[in-house]
């Protein structure tokens, strides 16, 4: 996701309100066990699709009200994680940004066909965030058991204690089973139902290219001619690329050509890397990666500011320059686990003061990935606002990080020798 047409945005939000985030009118996120929300990024569920059709959903109660907030120019309660993110960073959020991006020609028309209850009278929507299945063959520390079937199956307890959780009271309905799957019928159903309106699709994960279903989605596709109309983007770990003999490239990606993107994650380099999303693989994220450029597929990598490379985030950068073919695009998004948060560098002035000169030397240099800037403008603003939480945050830090080291056999100080200096502050 890269930001783009500031123009636009700012007009739809004079018009609308400085609050006013189009997903409620215009797109809707398919999450674990069939709960329904707006986004990816406050997954407050609106309704649950094993229960109701996704039509239904749309106009439930908890959907209306988040519509009439809007409305009113009010900030609903449920986004609160993109609130948190723009008053640290006196910045739209990137969620917000993307979602206003991808609807603009439809706002008015679409605001137009809803009553002040929040009702929507004509679903028209241009936007669908689709997951089937928690199944990642990954464990990142960012993530969740609902989220990854591996941190499920292996490492539950030790991400309630990252997270300052009671194992026992940790995503509790994962206590006696590790995956979860979403029907496959009503997505297609709607999709089908709506592909006049439908512009992009967006496949996540868990790793999206381990989850069969999505393959028979991109079939259906195929057969009704779509691929010509909506957009694929797709969201991976970088680890695979085909699935049960199937090649997403040769046999799928081909016929979308250039109507279609990959964002890959990738939150650090070599072991660092690999510390925090456990499970990568820096020559086959790479081999990947090359080989959908070679495809002339467009590929976004996805790094998020975290505690874990707040100080080594000019080396970050200089490895995708010098490693990968130009031009290299990459947006610098903010790790969502908040015990990570890169406001726990406050704890050390010296440390802190180093973040913000990173920052500043990258800005100045200008070597960093295509749309890397307003990320890097917004995080330097952010891990010098006040964190009040900051002291019940650096407990679940340190506890959580000794749990997964004896879980994993890995080593914090080792693998970031950087913050040590943070880990003798908290411990001492």
């Amino acid at each position: 996701m890269y930001r783009k047409n500031e123009t636009d945005i700012k007009q739809v939000t004079d018009k609308y309100g400085d609050s006013f985030c189009s997903a409620p009118f215009t797109s809707f996120h398919t999450g674990p066990d069939g709960r329904v929300s707006f986004c990816c990024k406050s997954r407050m569920s609106i309704g649950n699709e094993n229960d109701k059709s996704l039509e239904e959903i749309y106009n439930s109660p908890q959907a209306k009200s988040i519509r009439k907030a809007f409305l009113n120019h009010k900030r609903p309660k449920q986004c609160i994680d993109c609130w948190t993110i723009e008053d640290a960073s006196d910045d739209i959020s990137n969620n917000r940004y993307f979602e206003i991006e991808k609807s603009f020609d439809v706002i008015d028309e679409i605001i137009k066909n809803t009553q002040p209850d929040g009702t929507l009278l004509k679903q028209n929507l241009t936007w669908l965030d689709l997951l089937w299945t928690n199944k990642c063959n990954f464990a990142c520390l960012g993530c969740s058991p609902d989220l990854s079937s591996t941190i499920a199956t292996k490492y539950k307890d030790e991400y309630a204690i990252i997270n300052g959780s009671n194992p026992e009271s940790y995503f509790p309905q994962y206590n006696n089973r590790t995956k979860w799957q979403n029907d496959n019928s009503k997505k297609i159903d709607y999709i089908l139902k709506y592909k006049d309106s439908l512009k992009f699709i967006h496949f996540n994960g868990g790793e999206p290219l381990l989850q069969e279903d999505i393959f028979e989605l991109l079939d259906i596709l195929l057969k009704n001619n779509l691929h010509k109309k909506i957009f694929l983007w797709f969201h991976t770990n970088g680890s695979v690329w085909s699935y049960k003999n199937v090649d997403l490239i040769d046999d799928y990606l081909v016929h979308w050509k250039d109507n279609c993107s990959i964002t890959m994650s990738s939150d650090n380099i070599g072991e660092k890397g690999s510390y925090c999303r456990w499970g990568y693989n820096e020559k086959k994220w790479t081999t990947l990666y090359k080989r959908f450029r070679e495809n002339n597929i467009h590929v976004n990598i996805q790094t998020c500011y975290s505690i874990f490379n707040c100080l080594n985030l000019i080396d970050i950068a200089e490895w995708y320059l010098d490693t990968l073919p130009d031009p290299v695009w990459g947006t610098l998004g903010l790790w969502t686990n908040h015990t990570f948060d890169p406001r726990l560098i406050q704890l050390n002035t010296e440390l802190l003061n180093d973040s913000v000169s990173i920052i500043d030397e990258l800005l100045k240099t200008n070597k960093y990935p295509i749309a890397w800037d307003s990320g890097l403008i917004s995080h330097k603003q952010y891990i010098q606002q006040k964190y009040n939480g900051i002291e019940e945050i650096s407990i679940n830090f340190i506890q959580g990080i000794e749990a997964i080291d004896e879980a994993r056999s890995t080593n914090f100080i080792k693998t970031f020798p950087e913050l040590g200096k943070l880990y003798e502050t908290i411990t001492r």
